[in-house]
């Protein structure tokens, strides 16, 4: 996503210390868990992370949040608005030999979102234990977070992903020549997400 938006506004960029030309050097940085000290320490000047990573370096007063991946544009047109971000992925052998787990396990996530979605001090709570993180901290991130399982929405964005990466050619396989109502037909498995949602 952060490439698909610095090519979108024309910024140059590498992963390779040596390219001194371009605008950008990304990092890896392996996980999020060193962010803040290497940001503290002045090694990195931004980082893209998920919440509450965000949340986490601004209540530590390493950084401050300066976009949110929603606001970034995109190669492919617009915003990143609404973009999905977790979800739950099953092999065909998993939805073929062992079906009845991954939906049971499906109707879990589905019932946890209705309930997050009632319960956000809930929602925090649990993260602060499971976490270690400050409450605080989840209750700022949890507010840039959506919790949502419809398949509408996401179905869309997802395409885009595929059509960014595809712009990056980072897309092999199935997915590379497919088109958009291909691409939905190769990544969703509607029966199975009706499924899951009308029982």
């Amino acid at each position: 996503m952060i490439e698909d938006a610095l090519k979108a506004e024309g910024i140059t960029y590498t992963e390779d210390p040596n390219n001194k030309s371009a605008m950008v050097l990304l990092v890896n940085c392996k996980g999020q868990g060193t962010m803040p000290q290497m940001l503290a320490q002045k090694q990195l000047d931004a980082v893209i992370a998920w919440e509450p990573m965000p949340e986490i370096i601004k209540n530590k007063g390493i950084g401050k949040v300066i976009a949110h991946s929603e606001d970034l544009p995109s190669a492919t047109g617009g915003t990143w608005a609404n973009h999905p971000c977790c979800c739950l992925a099953a092999s065909e052998n998993a939805l073929k030999n062992k079906r009845e787990a991954v939906i049971t396990f499906a109707k879990l996530l589905k019932d946890a979102t209705d309930e997050i979605n009632k319960n956000r001090d809930l929602a925090v709570k649990a993260s602060v234990r499971w976490l270690g993180t400050n409450e605080n901290v989840e209750k700022d991130s949890i507010e840039h977070i959506k919790f949502d399982y419809r398949l509408e929405p996401v179905i869309p964005k997802v395409i885009k992903f595929v059509e960014a990466m595809k712009l990056q050619g980072l897309i092999n396989g199935k997915l590379k020549d497919a088109s958009s109502e291909e691409v939905k037909d190769i990544i969703f498995d509607l029966q199975t997400y009706n499924e899951i949602i009308n029982n």
